[in-house]
């Protein structure tokens, strides 16, 4: 039996991998992947890579063969002569690869989980949009499958973390509702084994109890994926605290063994293709006409900094080389840069002075003003030079590379939407970005909607640019914040152009947002 996956990757054009865990206490034995495509069968041997708590970490990347026209790839994972199948009672898992020729449709999601609620506590209907993504997945043809996935956060929800571990309540140690018992607390060495156990108990458990309803399995071994952290994969509200806080020891030992099971479930280890450097976890993938940059905010987060110096000369060194280069000519019209963001750029931003209220209402106590909330989002004030230095890097990368559109997907709000970013100094430019969130997380509130909505304003000011939300929907017929459990997707249908749409769970059909502007819209043809 497979205890999680398989999960399946995408790392670049005709890249893919897939990782696995197997219970320790299963005899080592030879493992295979068994594809079929293209009237041929292929055996690969999956390799053994780690071993966690429970469970045995297998590994095996995936050579795929070009083709003009899409096709499916069959595979099975053969133990002893026979097919393992996973929790759900899946053996056997399909994916389609796109033609040489064809726009690849890819989805988005994020905030796979509930705040309150461990994986287990939680029944069928809160993974409804699993079901949905599957249902639009199956729909008319190969063309319109989904060929890639991005997560873009929360993938798993560690906020149980302080009940369900002994230490943690035997101490009264509850996170950022006790600061500076937190702050101050050092574990006992003889302690320190056995709460690193309990640790890694927790987020191995999490991981597979996540990702093991039916819903979701199905989607993982059958759409590729890339996945990015954000904070609720570590613990809630990672790197917005106080330093004191944010640097103590408990942190930093939940840090370590959160970040390990991210590498090696989410990434799927160290040997992902397109991890672009070794000290964090941003990733670049050439995907047909797509450019992605998939960016990571949390490794080097802390209250006054989303991303590191190093991160920012990373993305520089991509952007000074070639791009589109693996891109079909036939494509070449079509080419976009594509960055994946957790955190929105352009979103509802919370004025200063309810910040300074709710701090002085709360008697200031971090966490319960909501100010790691407000510090998450980029255009926070502390953030502010930080916010323009990543908007003029996206539109260096559309300057340098003259792709069609440049787009920007992101999560973690708890809603849906769009917004654009449009350059006001020098000739007239486009950022567009979409908002998918939450596929699972159950939207807030009537009331905390309302007090959103007063408490925020729909545009930021950031010298040289216009930062704001847009309508998503035709005609205006969609509110500008979507709370509604939701799956976003980019597809380019016959005869129009690529466009976002937004599968809904109270919806009967996708919203479709109105043609989004060009990177370079005076270039239009």
């Amino acid at each position: 039996m497979i205890s999680l996956g398989p999960l399946l990757g995408i790392e670049g054009d005709y890249q893919y991998s897939l990782v696995l865990l197997l219970p320790l206490d299963l005899e080592e034995k030879p493992l295979k992947l068994c594809l079929s495509f293209g009237g041929g069968k292929h055996e690969l041997d999956v390799q053994a890579c780690d071993t966690l708590r429970a469970n045995r970490l297998y590994r095996c990347t995936i050579p795929i063969e070009k083709a003009p026209q899409p096709y499916e790839v069959t595979y099975r994972l053969i133990r002893d002569g026979r097919s393992l199948a996973n929790t759900a009672g899946q053996s056997e898992w399909t994916f389609v690869v796109p033609g040489t020729d064809t726009l690849p449709k890819i989805g988005f999601a994020s905030c796979n989980g509930s705040s309150s609620h461990f994986p287990s506590e939680m029944n069928n209907a809160d993974y409804i949009m699993w079901d949905r993504l599957w249902d639009n997945h199956e729909t008319d043809g190969l063309d319109y499958s989904f060929h890639g996935l991005l997560l873009c956060g929360d993938q798993i929800y560690a906020d149980p973390i302080w009940e369900r571990i002994s230490y943690f309540k035997d101490h009264d140690l509850l996170g950022w509702r006790s600061t500076k018992k937190m702050s101050s607390h050092t574990v006992d060495p003889r302690d320190k084994a056995d709460l690193i156990e309990e640790i890694e108990n927790f987020y191995e458990d999490l991981y597979i109890a996540s990702w093991s309803k039916a819903p979701v399995s199905r989607v993982l071994a059958s759409i590729p994926s890339a996945m990015m952290w954000d904070d609720h994969d570590i613990i809630d509200g990672w790197g917005s605290y106080p330093k004191a806080l944010q640097n103590c020891e408990l942190f930093a030992a939940i840090f370590e063994v959160a970040k390990r099971y991210f590498e090696l479930l989410q990434v799927r280890t160290r040997d992902n293709a397109a991890l672009i450097s070794n000290t964090h976890y941003s990733q670049h993938i050439s995907f047909r006409n797509y450019e992605i940059l998939i960016l990571d905010n949390r490794s080097f987060r802390r209250q006054d900094q989303i991303m590191s110096d190093e991160q920012y000369e990373d993305l520089r060194r991509i952007n000074d080389s070639a791009l589109f280069g693996s891109c079909p000519v036939a494509l070449e019209g079509q080419r976009v840069v594509l960055f994946a963001i957790p955190v929105p750029i352009a979103h509802l931003n919370y004025r200063r002075r309810v910040e300074e209220w709710l701090k002085w209402l709360v008697k200031g106590d971090f966490r319960k003003s909501l100010d790691d909330d407000a510090l998450d989002h980029w255009d926070h004030h502390i953030h502010a030079d930080e916010q323009r230095q990543l908007i003029d890097l996206i539109f260096n990368f559309g300057d340098t590379h003259s792709p069609k559109y440049v787009h920007v997907l992101s999560g973690d709000v708890h809603s849906a939407g769009a917004g654009r970013i449009k350059r006001t100094s020098g000739s007239e430019r486009y950022v567009n970005q979409a908002v998918s969130s939450a596929i699972v997380h159950k939207p807030a509130g009537k009331i905390f909607q309302w007090f959103v909505d007063i408490v925020s304003t729909r545009k930021s000011r950031v010298k040289g640019y216009e930062v704001g939300l847009a309508e998503f929907g035709n005609e205006g017929k969609a509110p500008k914040t979507i709370y509604d459990r939701n799956v976003g997707f980019l597809y380019k249908a016959a005869a129009k152009g690529l466009k976002y749409y937004l599968i809904l769970e109270r919806g009967k059909t996708a919203y479709e947002w109105k043609q989004p502007p060009q990177f370079a819209p005076d270039d239009a043809q």
